[in-house]
């Protein structure tokens, strides 16, 4: 397509509909990236709860295997030490063991979720509380005695 300037002269240009078709696939990729977006966030908050599903499963095992030695469940102020229990990683959870807590080291604030965990020479109950997604919202795990773990706080 051949383009005149005003003095007459043959030039070289670009026409409307080039334009027209680099605004539209603009557009569509802004489309695209405002529906993905979210969804890949839900995808990746839910990946940070599954973080407190094996830690919770590690607490009860170590508080199993400190029962057989003895005879009772850790609890108190130093319920981690006791059971020798640290998380593997920088973690998005806060977890409490009776009076003891670990707090969550990647978190902004911490979750102002009331303490559920409880224990004694005969039972426990471990509690996780985190916000995986940075939210007014707090996710909360515990796990118990009879190794039933729930999901007692879902975060919105």
């Amino acid at each position: 397509m051949e383009n005149w300037n005003e003095g007459g002269k043959k030039g070289s240009g670009c026409s409307f509909l080039p334009w027209m078709i680099v605004v539209f696939l603009l557009f569509i990729i802004l489309l695209l990236a405002a529906i993905a977006i979210p969804d890949f966030m839900k995808f990746q908050s839910k990946g940070n709860c599954i973080m407190a599903k094996p830690n919770l499963r590690s607490i009860f095992e170590a508080q199993e295997k400190y029962f057989e030695e003895h005879h009772g469940y850790a609890g108190g102020k130093n319920c981690f030490e006791e059971l020798k229990w640290k998380p593997d990683c920088k973690q998005l959870y806060t977890y409490y063991c009776g009076e003891d807590k670990i707090l969550c080291t990647r978190c902004k604030e911490e979750c102002l979720t009331p303490n559920l965990s409880a224990a004694s020479a005969r039972g426990f109950t471990i509690m996780a509380s985190g916000n995986v997604d940075n939210d007014p919202g707090c996710d909360v795990w515990t796990i118990n005695d009879a190794k039933v773990m729930k999901n007692v706080i879902v975060d919105p």
